[in-house]
């Protein structure tokens, strides 16, 4: 089937609404599944907020929990506001009543769409008249509402007594726990009247459970109001996807819903590219890869490719959904060359943290003039002020004038135009540290401030065997333990540059594997001094920290992991190293890189020893899949452990057919490997029954690619061989080794 045929599997308008489109949030899920279930099994439920910024997909990931309350017989009651909602206190609530009352009718209760209490309900809220008929109206809401209405009083105030006894019939009725999913809930954030009355209706009210999604900026007026909100809602923050994997799924989950392999159409490289230019935003990821298909299906380009073309179609999507006419400031942006563009990338620094002169000094303290002159800087930064580009907000900090689509608009502009912009929101002691690492380029960085830097030496000191034991902190052991991990030398760089800012202690953590590239460092010093000097800076580089460190080989550094007998950690190793392990083994296969060979055995190793061969406390596909580590086993001939990862897989049920078709052809391999030729036919077709049953059940016929495959082969002369192929289709290469041993 031709791809012009097909329909765009990528759409940007709209939120995800299928299980099986949504990509990534897996920690988030968890925790929501956790208070789902906990709702689920009391009658007083904690309630919910999704906090990110717009576009963010917080309303994908309420869409997500709506499904899965379902699962756990929750009533689902959906409530969109939006600004109309706020007008009237009676409006308002009439909205909330009006959805929990049609999802019990929907689901049949109350006599369900023909029955005669949602007649009489219509005749209340549609005709504004109330029956006699006391046996059809069990509710006084509506009731009320009614009679203000018929009165022309819509600023009639909600009698919250009346309501709540309402929200028990509803409850007694339905017999289960009820979850009220409100989305933009950010038009509440003026309006606190109405923030209060839902706190005094539903706070104390048993077996109903409330999730509101907004940014954050509507949350310190709920948190004053609930006072506070960790008593009242567990906060789940919704941010861009931090991993490139997960702008991977969210690539390719669509493309396996249509039948496309990814990897047929979407170059590996590409994904990099992606993650960076959209920042991880799954709304940019749809729309950018909306036009990438779109080109495909256009006969323009047969692979999506993130090109020039590509980005200036993304600028127009984007002009075609809003009047640039009423964004006047847009067309200013417009008329900047590449120069002028780069100068206010690189004032988008620490935008609502920093000073205007503190981001202006940035600049030059790191690079000096190489990248622009102090003058022209300076220039540029007064062009931008008087066009009303840049302002100072009322915090004194430099901001950007426009909303969401003014900055998305400038940043695809930009990047059209070859400046790679990016917002930047971070501190400024963040900034010193990115842009320090960027021009400096270590084999591994890190940055601390002054509460851990003392913990930094004791972690690095544990890891080396100079401390016995520390207070272990997740994060600190996580950063130290996994760039010591992935050196390949036994001897590396450890650099300390420790900085004061307006009175504030900082350290950046440099770590080298070459002594010539971290004499770079000691230069650096020499000229950063100088320009703090010429600047008049209220910055301090104080003398760095130098040491030459002997890591302990992988296993060692292991055995310390275990030695902290900590869950949590043990845990999030585990995951970094199920993340990495595949990642690695196919930029092994792009380097043949013996080196690169190692680590990807050492990251299973790792797993084996923290976890698989013992307790199997983290064995789930979440943390690693037990297939591809049977996999690398196998291709390092360790082909015990090969076994067991197989017959792990063999009686597992979180593995589905195409992950059992994989694990059988990879055990067929291995009985080959040891002599054992007899049942390669039966195995193969039991290879080709599996993955079939897989693509009827995903509905798809190319959904049995894989990344890689050993096939074997027999020789003209009856050796056998091994070839360690790229992207092979499963039931094609189970066919052609039951060719090769026929």
């Amino acid at each position: 089937m031709s791809y012009s045929e097909l329909s765009n599997p990528y759409d940007f308008a709209n939120p995800v609404t299928e299980e099986k489109l949504f990509a990534g949030r897996s920690d988030e899920l968890k925790e929501i599944r956790y208070y789902l279930n906990h709702g689920a099994k009391t009658n007083k439920p904690i309630n919910l907020s999704l906090i990110g910024d717009r576009a963010a997909g917080k309303t994908s990931l309420l869409n997500m929990i709506e499904i899965e309350a379902s699962k756990l017989n929750f009533l689902t009651v959906r409530i969109d506001l939006d600004e109309g909602d706020k007008g009237s206190q009676l409006q308002f609530f009439y909205k909330i009543f009006d959805s929990i009352f049609n999802s019990a009718i929907n689901d049949n209760y109350f006599g369900g769409v023909g029955g005669a209490i949602f007649d009489e309900y219509l005749n209340q809220t549609s005709a504004y008249t109330v029956s006699n008929n006391i046996e059809f109206r069990p509710f006084l809401f509506p009731i009320q509402f009614a009679k203000a209405m018929e009165a022309g009083r819509t600023d009639v105030l909600t009698s919250e007594s009346n309501f709540k006894r309402d929200l028990e019939t509803i409850n007694k009725e339905v017999n289960t726990s009820i979850i009220l999913l409100f989305d933009e809930c950010n038009v509440l954030s003026e309006s606190r009247v109405l923030l209060e009355k839902i706190r005094n209706i539903f706070m104390n009210k048993t077996n109903y459970m409330l999730v509101f999604t907004g940014t954050k900026e509507l949350f310190p007026v709920i948190d004053d109001i609930f006072s506070p909100i960790i008593r009242q809602f567990k906060k789940i923050t919704v941010d861009e996807y931090k991993d490139i994997e997960d702008t991977e799924i969210c690539v390719s989950k669509p493309l396996l819903d249509i039948g496309i392999e990814p990897s047929d159409i979407f170059e590996n490289s590409t994904f990099r590219e992606l993650h960076n230019i959209s920042e991880g935003k799954p709304y940019e990821i749809q729309l950018i890869c909306h036009t990438m298909f779109k080109k495909i299906q256009e006969g323009i380009t047969d692979s999506m490719t993130l090109n020039h073309s590509v980005l200036e179609d993304v600028r127009l999507e984007l002009e075609t959904s809003q009047d640039l006419a009423k964004r006047p400031k847009l067309y200013e942006i417009k008329s900047f060359n590449k120069e002028t563009l780069q100068h206010l990338n690189y004032l988008s620094k620490s935008l609502k943290r920093s000073t205007s002169n503190e981001v202006l000094n940035l600049e030059y303290l790191i690079y000096g003039n190489d990248r622009v002159t102090k003058d022209g800087f300076k220039a540029s930064y007064n062009k931008f002020i008087d066009k009303g580009i840049l302002f100072i907000n009322p915090e004194g900090k430099l901001d950007f004038f426009g909303d969401d689509f003014d900055k998305l608009y400038t940043k695809y502009y930009a990047r059209e135009a070859g400046v790679q912009f990016e917002f930047n929101y971070y501190n400024l002691e963040s900034n010193y540290y990115r842009g320090i690492r960027d021009l400096l380029t270590p084999t591994n960085s890190h940055l601390s401030l002054n509460r851990d830097n003392a913990l930094v030496h004791k972690t690095i000191g544990y890891f080396l065997n100079n401390t016995a034991t520390i207070d272990a902190d997740l994060s600190t052991v996580m950063t130290i333990y996994t760039i010591l991990f992935q050196f390949r030398k036994d001897e590396i760089i450890h650099i300390e540059m420790p900085f004061n800012l307006n009175g504030t202690n900082f350290f950046i953590h440099l770590f080298f594997d070459d002594k010539d590239e971290a004499k770079k460092v000691t230069d650096f010093q020499k000229e950063f001094e100088k320009r703090v000097k010429d600047n008049g800076t209220n910055i301090l580089l104080n003398d760095i920290i130098i040491n030459e460190l002997h890591i302990p080989d992988r296993v060692e550094l292991v055995k310390k992991i275990q030695a902290l007998h900590s869950k949590s950690i043990t845990k999030e190793v585990i995951k970094y190293h199920g993340v990495r392990f595949p990642i690695e083994h196919i930029e092994y296969l792009l380097e043949k890189n013996e080196e690169s060979k190692d680590i990807v055995l050492a990251h299973c190793n790792a797993i084996w020893e923290l976890d698989f061969n013992s307790k199997r406390q983290f064995c789930s596909i979440e943390n690693y899949n037990v297939v591809n580590m049977g996999y690398i086993y196998m291709i390092n001939l360790l082909l015990d452990k090969a076994k067991c990862c197989s017959d792990f897989v063999t009686t597992n049920l979180e593995y589905n057919k195409f992950h059992l078709s994989l694990n059988t052809f990879n055990r067929s391999v291995i009985e080959i490997m040891t002599g054992n030729l007899n049942a390669i036919q039966k195995n193969m077709d039991l290879v080709i029954t599996l993955a079939k049953d897989y693509q009827e059940s995903t509905n798809t016929v190319d959904s049995t690619s894989c990344s890689c495959l050993l096939i074997p082969s027999i020789t003209d002369d009856g050796k056998i061989t091994y070839i360690e192929v790229e992207n092979p289709e499963l039931i094609q290469t189970a066919l052609d080794v039951k060719a090769y041993f026929k």
